[in-house]
């Protein structure tokens, strides 16, 4: 890897090269560059904008406040990226249903088995939380269990927790 400098002022629709990368793909060097490119629009809404020069202390980024819930085959790592159908992201753009599902469920020392989706994760902002997920079916319903990755305490959804769960993944119920 090699890091180009900027120029000190950059011309308006004027590629720059940022970084260069080597590598080996079918036994041939290969270098590929990385630019950036000047573009004149806003960045920053004038709301925005007015914010942040009423309170210059504050360092402006606006960041996804609503959670995002997963179920997924493999646990998140760094070095692959997950889709479906190993990742399966929760309906709709309201959780506030599943996250009180969640919150609602009791603690236990029972589990249930490892089904095809075995991970749950919540992303809120910049906070996570991650769950490993257990099924138990029983002869008119199913148990959901889950259990915090970082506490090892279980937790069993009630039953109208474990419903409004299997409406937020339609796909479980599939399978």
């Amino acid at each position: 890897m090699e890091r180009h400098p900027l120029d000190a002022e950059l011309v308006l629709d004027q590629p720059y090269p940022l970084y260069d990368f080597s590598y080996s793909r079918d036994g041939e060097t290969v270098t590929e560059t990385v630019t950036i490119t000047y573009r004149a629009s806003e960045l920053l809404s004038t709301a925005e904008r007015k914010a942040l020069e009423s309170n210059p202390e504050d360092q402006f980024m606006p960041i996804e406040t609503k959670p995002l819930v997963y179920l997924h085959q493999q646990p998140f790592n760094t070095e692959s990226t997950l889709s479906y159908p190993y990742l399966l992201r929760a309906s709709g753009i309201e959780m506030d249903d599943l996250i009180q599902a969640i919150d609602d469920a009791e603690p236990t020392n029972r589990s249930g088995d490892a089904g095809e989706y075995p991970f749950l994760t919540i992303v809120e902002g910049l906070k996570g939380q991650e769950f490993d997920v257990t099924y138990k079916q029983r002869s008119k319903k199913l148990d959901i269990y889950v259990t915090d990755r970082s506490t090892d305490e279980t937790y069993k959804l009630t039953s109208e927790g474990a419903e409004t769960f299997l409406s937020y993944f339609p796909d479980l119920k599939k399978k």
